[in-house]
Protein backbone atom coordinates (compact mmCIF):
# COMPACT_ATOMS: atom_id res chain seq x y z
CA UNK A 1 0.00 0.00 0.00
CA UNK A 2 1.67 3.13 -1.12
CA UNK A 3 1.59 6.16 1.16
CA UNK A 4 1.35 3.81 4.50
CA UNK A 5 3.80 3.77 7.45
CA UNK A 6 4.51 0.89 9.12
CA UNK A 7 3.75 2.28 12.69
CA UNK A 8 6.86 0.19 14.90
CA UNK A 9 5.32 -1.84 18.01
CA UNK A 10 6.15 -0.17 21.39
CA UNK A 11 8.82 -2.07 22.96
CA UNK A 12 7.30 -4.67 25.56
CA UNK A 13 8.16 -3.10 28.65
CA UNK A 14 6.34 0.05 27.28
CA UNK A 15 3.25 -1.72 26.26
CA UNK A 16 2.79 -3.47 29.59
CA UNK A 17 3.02 -0.11 31.30
CA UNK A 18 0.16 1.77 28.71
CA UNK A 19 -1.86 -1.63 30.11
CA UNK A 20 -1.26 -0.38 33.83
CA UNK A 21 -4.20 1.42 35.68
CA UNK A 22 -3.74 4.10 38.13
CA UNK A 23 -4.45 2.20 40.73
CA UNK A 24 -1.96 -0.78 39.69
CA UNK A 25 0.59 1.87 39.61
CA UNK A 26 -0.84 3.42 42.85
CA UNK A 27 -0.37 -0.07 44.70
CA UNK A 28 2.84 -0.93 43.08
CA UNK A 29 4.39 2.40 44.46
CA UNK A 30 3.31 1.48 48.06
CA UNK A 31 3.68 -2.35 47.95
CA UNK A 32 7.24 -1.43 46.28
CA UNK A 33 8.13 1.31 48.97
CA UNK A 34 10.96 -0.62 50.72
CA UNK A 35 12.35 0.45 54.05
CA UNK A 36 15.66 2.43 52.49
CA UNK A 37 12.72 4.17 49.66
CA UNK A 38 11.18 5.29 52.69
CA UNK A 39 14.28 6.45 54.53
CA UNK A 40 15.40 8.46 51.31
CA UNK A 41 12.05 10.17 50.86
CA UNK A 42 11.87 11.10 54.68
CA UNK A 43 15.53 12.48 53.79
CA UNK A 44 14.07 14.21 50.26
CA UNK A 45 11.34 15.55 52.82
CA UNK A 46 14.01 16.95 55.61
CA UNK A 47 16.19 18.65 53.35
CA UNK A 48 12.94 20.31 51.42
CA UNK A 49 11.89 21.74 54.98
CA UNK A 50 16.23 22.72 54.87
CA UNK A 51 16.05 24.25 51.97
CA UNK A 52 14.76 27.99 52.84
CA UNK A 53 16.86 30.14 54.78
CA UNK A 54 16.06 33.75 55.50
CA UNK A 55 13.11 33.59 53.27
CA UNK A 56 15.45 32.52 50.10
CA UNK A 57 14.94 29.17 48.38
CA UNK A 58 18.20 27.72 48.62
CA UNK A 59 18.10 24.26 46.58
CA UNK A 60 15.34 22.61 44.84
CA UNK A 61 17.12 19.29 44.54
CA UNK A 62 15.46 18.04 47.56
CA UNK A 63 12.00 18.51 45.29
CA UNK A 64 13.18 16.46 42.42
CA UNK A 65 14.69 13.86 44.83
CA UNK A 66 11.40 13.50 46.33
CA UNK A 67 9.31 13.31 43.09
CA UNK A 68 12.21 10.79 41.32
CA UNK A 69 12.32 8.78 44.87
CA UNK A 70 8.42 8.35 44.31
CA UNK A 71 8.37 7.62 40.77
CA UNK A 72 10.90 4.86 40.57
CA UNK A 73 9.68 2.73 42.29
CA UNK A 74 6.38 2.11 40.06
CA UNK A 75 8.89 0.42 37.38
CA UNK A 76 6.51 2.33 34.72
CA UNK A 77 8.52 3.92 32.25
CA UNK A 78 5.64 6.36 30.93
CA UNK A 79 5.65 7.34 35.06
CA UNK A 80 9.42 7.73 34.94
CA UNK A 81 9.49 9.50 31.65
CA UNK A 82 6.73 12.13 33.11
CA UNK A 83 8.70 12.90 36.03
CA UNK A 84 12.03 13.80 34.49
CA UNK A 85 9.98 15.39 31.13
CA UNK A 86 8.26 17.64 33.92
CA UNK A 87 11.53 18.33 35.61
CA UNK A 88 13.66 19.05 32.35
CA UNK A 89 10.87 21.40 31.39
CA UNK A 90 10.84 23.36 34.67
CA UNK A 91 14.04 23.81 34.70
CA UNK A 92 14.91 24.51 30.81
CA UNK A 93 11.93 26.91 30.34
CA UNK A 94 12.75 30.46 32.02
CA UNK A 95 8.89 31.33 32.39
CA UNK A 96 7.99 28.33 34.20
CA UNK A 97 11.34 28.86 36.34
CA UNK A 98 10.22 31.56 37.52
CA UNK A 99 6.87 30.59 38.51
CA UNK A 100 7.79 27.64 39.91
CA UNK A 101 10.62 30.01 42.31
CA UNK A 102 8.28 32.30 42.88
CA UNK A 103 4.91 30.02 44.12
CA UNK A 104 7.88 28.13 46.52
CA UNK A 105 8.89 31.89 47.50
CA UNK A 106 5.45 33.15 48.20
CA UNK A 107 3.80 29.53 49.48
CA UNK A 108 7.05 27.54 51.04
CA UNK A 109 4.50 26.24 54.29
CA UNK A 110 1.92 24.88 51.99
CA UNK A 111 4.46 22.91 49.66
CA UNK A 112 6.35 21.09 52.92
CA UNK A 113 3.02 20.54 54.09
CA UNK A 114 1.68 18.94 51.11
CA UNK A 115 5.26 16.63 50.44
CA UNK A 116 4.66 15.46 54.15
CA UNK A 117 0.70 14.39 53.26
CA UNK A 118 2.20 12.93 50.21
CA UNK A 119 5.06 10.99 52.50
CA UNK A 120 2.74 9.88 55.47
CA UNK A 121 0.26 8.15 53.14
CA UNK A 122 3.06 6.52 51.13
CA UNK A 123 4.51 5.37 54.54
CA UNK A 124 1.14 4.23 55.79
CA UNK A 125 0.90 2.51 52.82
CA UNK A 126 -2.71 4.35 51.75
CA UNK A 127 -3.24 4.42 48.76
CA UNK A 128 -6.28 6.71 48.58
CA UNK A 129 -4.54 9.32 50.63
CA UNK A 130 -1.70 9.19 48.34
CA UNK A 131 -3.25 9.95 45.66
CA UNK A 132 -5.18 12.67 47.48
CA UNK A 133 -2.23 14.15 48.34
CA UNK A 134 -0.70 13.89 44.82
CA UNK A 135 -3.67 15.49 43.60
CA UNK A 136 -3.86 18.68 45.92
CA UNK A 137 -0.08 19.09 45.13
CA UNK A 138 -0.09 19.33 41.78
CA UNK A 139 -3.19 21.26 41.31
CA UNK A 140 -1.98 23.71 43.04
CA UNK A 141 1.26 24.07 41.24
CA UNK A 142 -0.71 23.93 38.04
CA UNK A 143 -3.44 26.54 39.54
CA UNK A 144 0.03 28.54 39.77
CA UNK A 145 2.13 28.34 36.41
CA UNK A 146 -1.58 29.33 35.07
CA UNK A 147 -2.14 32.29 37.26
CA UNK A 148 1.89 33.51 36.60
CA UNK A 149 0.89 33.04 33.13
CA UNK A 150 -2.52 34.91 33.18
CA UNK A 151 -0.92 37.85 35.19
CA UNK A 152 1.86 37.37 32.32
CA UNK A 153 -0.39 37.91 29.35
CA UNK A 154 -2.52 40.50 31.20
CA UNK A 155 0.85 42.93 31.57
CA UNK A 156 1.53 42.69 28.27
CA UNK A 157 -1.77 43.47 27.39
CA UNK A 158 -1.95 46.38 29.00
CA UNK A 159 1.19 47.61 27.86
CA UNK A 160 -0.02 47.33 24.46
CA UNK A 161 -2.97 49.24 25.23
CA UNK A 162 -1.37 51.93 27.10
CA UNK A 163 0.99 52.35 24.17
CA UNK A 164 -2.34 52.54 21.30
CA UNK A 165 -3.60 55.10 23.86
CA UNK A 166 -0.34 57.02 24.15
CA UNK A 167 -0.39 56.73 19.88
CA UNK A 168 -3.90 58.46 19.76
CA UNK A 169 -3.65 60.87 22.51
CA UNK A 170 -4.55 64.45 22.28
CA UNK A 171 -0.79 65.37 23.13
CA UNK A 172 0.47 62.51 20.87
CA UNK A 173 -1.53 64.82 18.20
CA UNK A 174 -0.64 67.95 19.08
CA UNK A 175 3.17 67.03 18.48
CA UNK A 176 1.70 65.67 14.68
CA UNK A 177 0.33 69.06 13.68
Amino acid sequence: QRGCRRIPSPSPSLARSCRQSPLDVRLRVLSASTPEQLTALKQALTELGDEYQNGELMSERADEDFHRIIADPTHNPLIVEMVENLWRMRNDTPRIRHAYQENCKIDSVARYKEHEAIFVAIQARDAAAARQAMHTHFERILSTLISAQEAEEFEALKNKTMASRARFSLEQMKVRA
